[in-house]
C-alpha cells in the first residue's frame, strides 16, 4: 500500500512539472509570436486601419459565432444517437458555451473534459459515453477539416509553410475516421478481446474499466448508420462554413477586399495552429497566424495584424462571456472545472444503462 501511494506521488510531481513546463513553454512561445507579430508593423496605420471598422459588421460576425455554437450543439446532439432526443439541446448548448470558455481561459484544453463532467451532472448521462461522443466529434471534425483542405488545393497552390501540415492534418484524419468505422462496425468482437487484454487488473478495476470502456464505445453507434452520419457530417461543414463566414465578415468589417476562400484558408491555418501548446488565449499565436495566412493574399502586415485584433476579440470574447453566463446559471462554480477537479472525470465515469448514472 506504501509502495503504491508513493508511486501514485511520484506520478503526480512528474505530470505537475511537465505541465508546468508545457505552461512556460508555452507562454515563452505566445510572447516570441506576438513579438514577431508587432515588428516592423506602423503603429499609426494600424490604429487607423481599425479606427474605419464597421461595428454593425462587427456585430454580425459576433452573430455567426454564436450561430456556429448552436450548429456544433445540433451535431452534439444527433451523437448520443440512438438516445439523443433524450438530451436537452439547450443543456447541450450552455455546455459547449462552457467548454469553449475553459478552453480559452485554461492553456490545457480542459474544455472537452469540461463538458464531458457537466453532460453527466446536468443530463445525468455517462461521462464516458460523452467523452466518446466528443471523441466522434473531433474526428469528424478532422474528416470536414480534409474536406476543406481538398477544396483549397483545388483552387490555389498552398504555401509551402502550410502544406506538410495540411498534409499531417490528412493523414490524421483518414486514420482516425477509419479506426472509429472500425470499431464501430466491429466493437461486438473488439470488447472481448480488451476483456481479455485486462485480466492482469483486479475484478473490480477491470469491471470498471470494461464499463467505461463499454460506455464509450457506444457512441460509436452513429457510424453503423450511414444515413444519421451523414447528417452529423452535414452539419459539421455547416458548422465550418458559419466559422469561415465569421472570418469573411470581418473582411467587410475592415475594408478588406478578400474572397471567401481566403476566409476559408485562414479558418484551417487558425485550426491548425492554434494546436500548438500556448499562453491562455492563443495570445500572440492567433495573431501571428493570421498575419502568416493573409500575407497569401498579399495583405499588407499592420493591415493584417488590425485584421487579426480585431478577429481575436470578435472569436474569444462573446464564448467567454456566454460561458460565463451559462456556468452561473447552471449553479456551477469556476473551481469544480480547475484542472485538478476536472483530471478525474475517466476514472470516475460509469455506464449509464438506460438511466441516469453520472
Amino acid at each position: 500500500m506504501i509502495l503504491v501511494d508513493k508511486a501514485m506521488a511520484t506520478k503526480k510531481i512528474a505530470k505537475s512539472s511537465v505541465d508546468r513546463v508545457r505552461l512556460w513553454g508555452g507562454t515563452a512561445l505566445s510572447v516570441l509570436l506576438l513579438v514577431l507579430a508587432f515588428r516592423g508593423i506602423n503603429l499609426a496605420a494600424l490604429g487607423s486601419a481599425l479606427a474605419k471598422t464597421d461595428y454593425r459588421l462587427v456585430l454580425v460576425a459576433v452573430g455567426t459565432i454564436i450561430a456556429t455554437t448552436m450548429a456544433k450543439a445540433v451535431r452534439w446532439q444527433l451523437l448520443f444517437y440512438p438516445r439523443h432526443r433524450q438530451r436537452r439541446y439547450s443543456k447541450l448548448l450552455a455546455i459547449l458555451f462552457i467548454g469553449q470558455m475553459v478552453n480559452i481561459v485554461i492553456p490545457a484544453r480542459l474544455g472537452e473534459l469540461a463538458r464531458a463532467y457537466l453532460v453527466g451532472e446536468i443530463e445525468g448521462e455517462s461521462k464516458a459515453l460523452a467523452l466518446g461522443t466528443i471523441a466522434v466529434e473531433k474526428a469528424v471534425d478532422l474528416f470536414t477539416l480534409l474536406f476543406l483542405l481538398v477544396g483549397i488545393l483545388l483552387s490555389m497552390t498552398l504555401p509551402r509553410w502550410a502544406q506538410e501540415p495540411g498534409i499531417g492534418v490528412a493523414a490524421v484524419a483518414l486514420i482516425l475516421m477509419g479506426v472509429l468505422v472500425l470499431s464501430a462496425h466491429y466493437r461486438e468482437r473488439m470488447l472481448p478481446v480488451f476483456s481479455r487484454l485486462m485480466v492482469i487488473l483486479p475484478e473490480l478495476a477491470r469491471a470498471r474499466l470494461m464499463g467505461q470502456l463499454e460506455a464509450a464505445m457506444g457512441s460509436l453507434e452513429i457510424l453503423r448508420r450511414w444515413d444519421v452520419s451523414l447528417v452529423v457530417i452535414g452539419w459539421s461543414i455547416f458548422s465550418w462554413l458559419l466559422a469561415a463566414s465569421t472570418n469573411y465578415v470581418a473582411f467587410l468589417a475592415l475594408g478588406l477586399n478578400l474572397s471567401f476562400l481566403a476566409a476559408i484558408f485562414l479558418l484551417v491555418v487558425l485550426q491548425i495552429g492554434v494546436a500548438i501548446p500556448s499562453a491562455p488565449g492563443k495570445i500572440g499565436v492567433f495573431h501571428y497566424l493570421c498575419i502568416l495566412a493573409l500575407s497569401v493574399f498579399g495583405v499588407e502586415r499592420s493591415l493584417a495584424l488590425s485584421y487579426g485584433l480585431l478577429l481575436y476579440f470578435i472569436v474569444f470574447l462573446p464564448p467567454t462571456l456566454l460561458g460565463a453566463f451559462f456556468l452561473g446559471w447552471e449553479n456551477f462554480s469556476w473551481r469544480r472545472l480547475k484542472p485538478g477537479a476536472l483530471e478525474p472525470v475517466l476514472k470516475v465515469a460509469r455506464p449509464s444503462v438506460g438511466g441516469p448514472n453520472a
